[in-house]
């Protein structure tokens, strides 16, 4: 589900991904000019569980319940196709902040890896800013966005968890986090990673702008 309508002449699939290696500080030798899929977001929104459907590799990333396990930039490879196009890839997945108790020693660490990719990283970045639908959006959201959204190639917001909620309230959110966060139709989304929901969308969305 989402707000977007295109026109492809097939589905764009993740093919042949793999894990690459977790850092604190990205080694530009590593990107030779491949887009970047960046996953963004707090803790526990689903960063893991969208990486696994997306490449549909259950093993990919190691879902935990202990929220905060993400904290190095990890970062995989893969290939995404449309059956007539085939582009590499990096899928990137930044730590998760927020919503955890953590230390003000972590927080500072956490917030240095990701300003420092965001920020020194000079690469071709497509970064997907997922948020649990269950959640109100607060001042931080908005000032998260609005830095991403000025230093990467493409933002986009991605609702995470609809199938958490009833099915009549989904398009009210979409709506309120689109006047809110002043997005365009195609900056947003919303997805459940356990039904299948809206992930075909954001291949194909993605398969588009890379293309």
């Amino acid at each position: 589900m989402g707000c977007i309508v295109m026109v492809v002449n097939n589905n764009f699939i993740i093919k042949k991904s793999k894990f690459i290696t977790s850092l604190v500080v990205v080694n530009e030798i590593l990107f030779l000019n491949k887009p970047e899929i960046v996953f963004f977001g707090r803790s526990n929104v689903g960063k893991s569980s969208l990486i696994n459907v997306l490449t549909n590799n259950k093993h990919m990333t190691k879902i935990s319940n202990f929220k905060g396990k993400t904290s190095l930039i990890n970062i995989f490879a893969a290939n995404l196709t449309d059956k007539v196009i085939n582009t590499s890839v990096y899928l990137i997945d930044l730590p998760g902040i927020g919503y955890i108790n953590l230390s003000k020693q972590q927080e500072n660490k956490y917030s240095f890896i990701i300003n420092n990719y965001i920020f020194k990283h000079k690469s071709h970045k497509y970064v997907l800013h997922l948020f649990d639908v269950r959640r109100k959006l607060t001042i931080y959201d908005l000032y998260v966005k609005k830095i991403l959204q000025n230093n990467v190639d493409k933002y986009m917001f991605v609702l995470t968890k609809i199938d958490k909620i009833a099915k009549s309230k989904i398009q009210y959110i979409l709506n309120k986090c689109m006047k809110d966060l002043l997005l365009t139709a195609d900056e947003i989304f919303a997805i459940s990673s356990l039904k299948y929901i809206g992930i075909q969308q954001i291949l194909n969305h993605i398969g588009v702008l890379i293309k």
